[in-house]
């Protein structure tokens, strides 16, 4: 799938899912930064200079999920897309921000390909 080259977040603690993500997205020609909790992610973002689109599990060890750190993003860069994943049920629209979108796990590359295309034309 091709897009505009963008600058990704990937923020998942399972490090096979993470590698697997990263292979994709990175296959479609983006600049993909792995995280593998909330508060490395926070890091992470410090060091970026741009970032274009925030990928996310909920569910990660530590004091702050993903759900909290998509908030966090979302106060910080308020033009960031925000794609949340979780194997779980998905979160009530309240309990994301806003112009965020969620996405099953496990992850299938044409949901993945159709929610990227929906934000760039967004």
């Amino acid at each position: 799938m091709k897009f505009p080259r963008l600058n990704i977040l990937l923020v998942e603690d399972e490090a096979l899912i993470r590698m697997d993500m990263a292979l994709i997205l990175t296959d479609w020609g983006h600049s993909v930064s792995e995280a593998c909790n909330a508060s490395s992610a926070l890091s992470v973002l410090l060091q970026l200079t741009k970032i274009d689109l925030l990928v996310t599990d909920i569910n990660m060890p530590g004091a702050m999920n993903g759900l909290a750190l998509a908030f966090d993003v979302r106060g910080q860069l308020p033009e960031c897309h925000i794609l949340v994943l979780s194997g779980n049920l998905p979160p009530n629209a309240e309990e994301m921000p806003c112009r965020s979108r969620f996405l099953s796990k496990p992850v299938n590359t044409d949901d993945l390909s159709c929610i990227m295309e929906a934000f760039l034309t967004a």
